[in-house]
């Protein structure tokens, strides 16, 4: 028999991932394995989404509490308002020549953009989605896509195949 499905707690501290490596889970194909990040951890191995999935997630279920699926519109709505807010400051960077000014346009976009990671990241925990294996999945089905030309907005969008 397979073996069942352990949901990590939401309140766990980083340092007790090294105490599930132990455990086993079978997840489904695109949840998050903390058994998985716990034993890459011990190894040494950098710092890989998981893991930020997870120490992100779990600040952000301690911090903010549960909430289900209404917290999970907020979380969406949020990345939205942040998202806004790096499209202004990147507008303000293409106005700036001076060296230190757009140094700083960089950083607050930066800090914009860092947002939007830390929101998604509490997203897929609070979905429970594995992020990782997520974008390694798209980024092949991608790599497969024929692309059309960028269109008004310099969006570029794939061909649909029939």
């Amino acid at each position: 028999p397979e073996p069942q499905r352990a949901r990590m707690e939401p309140m766990l501290k980083d340092e007790e991932l090294d105490e599930m490596e132990g455990q086993r889970r079978s997840p489904p194909s695109l949840t998050w394995d903390a058994t998985e990040t716990a034993a890459r951890l011990k190894r040494g191995t950098r710092m890989q989404l998981s893991y930020w999935q997870n120490r992100i997630g779990l600040w952000n279920h301690k911090t903010f509490g549960g909430g289900g699926i209404e917290r999970a519109f907020g979380l969406i709505r949020h990345i939205r308002k942040e998202t806004y807010e790096v499209e202004t400051e990147v507008i303000i960077l293409e106005t700036y020549s001076v060296k230190s000014a757009i140094q700083k346009v960089l950083h607050r976009i930066a800090m914009e953009m860092a947002d939007i990671f830390i929101l998604l990241m509490a997203l897929a925990y609070r979905l429970d989605i594995d992020l990782e294996k997520a974008v390694e999945i798209k980024l092949e089905i991608n790599r497969m896509r024929k692309w059309k030309k960028p269109n008004a907005e310099g969006i570029i969008e794939h061909v649909e195949e029939d």
